[in-house]
């Protein structure tokens, strides 16, 4: 077995057996090893007859892996360091670790990011030290015929659940997708809609009724998709209380007059469910109509565009949307009580009535010129 200082130019002209395992330890690092495989060197820190896994390279650089094996060195030659040993999970394990979270309420996102790891990728079953950066640039450039914004969310969801899991666990590597360049995306998806008399004249030619109302409801409230199918009316007064949300926060939502006139028609449809659909679930799932304009959620970012441009402070509109505040002291001291938040709803609500009854311009900015 050869023995050299193991580095960086060495590993990447190494000759490579056609079958079998070689094995080369380093000089520097008593028990640092790299078994070089056909395709693969993985990189190991053995003591005592006990291999400890590293990692495979380069998905570990040689600085990490040598950091490494001089703590696991240091450690183990003290007799205390077996908890130290280095994990090598399946990406499965990692996202049943990730969707545990407890501050981790969508269910839709959950499926998601599941679906895009063990299906999408089909790594369900693989290591960590599996995967590596030019694995994961392959399957981007592979995926990308689905459009690039799938592909970019597949293997975004990937570095999403392997971050969190080297948060909770530091000897992972790093996420073989950090430094990826991701596919230019078109913008237009869920963007505002400008012209909502077109808009209003589309939804008005929906046959169903209580999908009809939902649109409706839906932009006059900037709620989520998700949070309109699952409304409820023991959740109604003069206020929505959503006691559990996508942010993980409990949340109120004050109504004005024209919400109530939007939902007083649905009111005996159904004793629990506000938009009642013959569903499984009791409520309305599939309600998107593709000749309406926009989506579903450009609802919500016409919602915000047009509270911003009626004068709403942002940090207001992001109230009125549930987002999270941006600063310590929207985080930890204001809270708004509800009629103030209800008066900001009124001008929301009444300048998009306005624009859905006549096709008049968005107002001008004001600070434009401050």
């Amino acid at each position: 077995m050869p023995t050299l200082k193991l580095t960086d130019a060495f590993l990447r002209k190494v000759e490579r057996p056609e079958s079998g395992v070689v094995k080369v330890w380093d000089t520097e690092i008593r028990g640092f090893s790299a078994h070089v495989q056909k395709t693969t060197t993985t990189l190991y820190y053995e003591r005592n007859n006990q291999r400890h896994l590293i990692g495979r390279y380069p998905t570990v650089s040689m600085p990490q892996a040598r950091e490494a094996a001089r703590e696991l060195d240091y450690r183990l030659r003290r007799g205390f360091a077996k908890h130290l040993t280095r994990s090598n999970p399946t990406l499965s394990e990692l996202v049943d670790q990730y969707v545990a979270r407890p501050s981790l309420r969508s269910e839709k996102w959950k499926t998601f990011v599941r679906h895009a790891i063990e299906s999408d990728l089909k790594w369900g079953k693989r290591r960590v030290t599996d995967i590596t950066p030019a694995l994961c640039r392959d399957a981007h450039k592979r995926l990308l015929k689905r459009g690039p914004t799938a592909a970019n969310q597949i293997l975004q969801a990937l570095n999403t659940v392997w971050s969190y899991a080297k948060r909770q666990d530091p000897s992972l590597p790093d996420p073989p997708t950090t430094g990826m360049e991701w596919y230019p995306e078109a913008k237009t998806l869920n963007a505002p809609i400008r012209d909502l008399v077109a808009w209003r004249k589309a939804v008005e030619q929906i046959d169903n009724p209580i999908h009809r109302t939902a649109y409706r409801f839906a932009l006059l409230t900037g709620l989520r998709r998700s949070e309109i199918e699952n409304l409820e009316w023991d959740r109604i007064d003069d206020a929505i209380h959503l006691p559990t949300t996508k942010s993980g926060r409990e949340f109120w939502l004050p109504l004005v007059e024209e919400h109530h006139r939007i939902l007083d028609p649905m009111r005996g449809l159904d004793c629990r469910w506000v938009f009642p659909a013959d569903s499984k679930s009791g409520h309305i799932v599939a309600w998107d109509h593709d000749h309406v304009p926009g989506t579903l959620h450009s609802l919500r970012h016409t919602f915000a565009t047009v509270a911003v441009e009626a004068g709403i402070p942002e940090e207001v509109v992001g109230r009125l949307l549930n987002h999270a505040s941006k600063t310590i002291t929207g985080q930890r001291y204001v809270r708004p009580n509800l009629d103030f938040m209800r008066s900001a709803m009124q001008i929301a609500t009444d300048e998009l009535m306005r624009r859905l009854c006549d096709p008049i311009a968005p107002l001008p900015d004001h600070n434009a010129d401050n």
